[in-house]
């Protein structure tokens, strides 16, 4: 019979005198779906989060994959969604996902480019989503006006009814200023036209 791969003997967790998980022992082999079934308050999640480490037990022992499940690096190899989620309801979906990337050590697609070039050809991809929807105004507006229009609209980004409405409306607001717009598309107009043309052909 082949190593099984959660091995949990004789676990006990107490909490302030009570015991949440008494003596379990049990085995999934590999291949296996195992469920947990039980009234609240059973230990069922007390022991998921003892198998991952979240928590230790204070007595017996857990091994998963043929070793100690505190291992470095073990829970990398562990899919677990809880059920409370733990999201930050107000930061945009792929931010989100880039921080979770980051705590997890997992390299942004930039970092994986080989050579400037590579970097420049994705920058060039990924820069209309942080362009996102902007406000665009005619080209011959006078300096003073944009000016003006930009302090408006920052003023508006903090103003508190308004903020009070999107919320009521459960819209996202995650603004960026005019002057971090600006130097984007600066940079987007700067792309040499080697980059660009590569760009036109990955699309194709």
């Amino acid at each position: 019979m082949s190593e099984p791969v959660v091995d949990i003997r004789n676990v006990v967790k107490r909490f302030a005198g009570h015991t949440a998980v008494r003596d379990v022992t049990w085995r999934v082999p590999r291949g296996v779906v195992y469920g947990l079934l039980g009234p609240n308050g059973a230990g069922k999640t007390t022991t998921i989060r003892m198998l991952l480490n979240i928590i230790a037990p204070d007595e017996g022992q857990i091994t998963v994959f043929g070793v100690p499940n505190r291992t470095k690096g073990l829970t990398d190899r562990i899919g677990y969604l809880p059920e409370e989620r733990g999201l930050y309801r107000k930061m945009q979906v792929r931010r989100l996902l880039r921080f979770l990337a980051e705590l997890k050590g997992v390299p942004s697609v930039f970092e994986l480019a080989r050579d400037r070039e590579q970097r420049q050809v994705l920058e060039y991809l990924y820069a209309g989503q942080d362009i996102g929807r902007p406000f665009v105004a005619p080209p011959l507006l006078p300096p003073a006006r944009l000016t003006l229009l930009r302090e408006a609209f920052n003023a508006t980004m903090k103003d508190p009814e308004f903020i009070a409405d999107v919320k009521r409306g459960k819209f996202d607001l995650d603004p960026e200023s005019g002057d971090h717009l600006e130097m984007l598309i600066k940079k987007l107009y700067a792309t040499p036209k080697p980059v660009i043309e590569r760009v036109s052909r990955l699309i194709k």
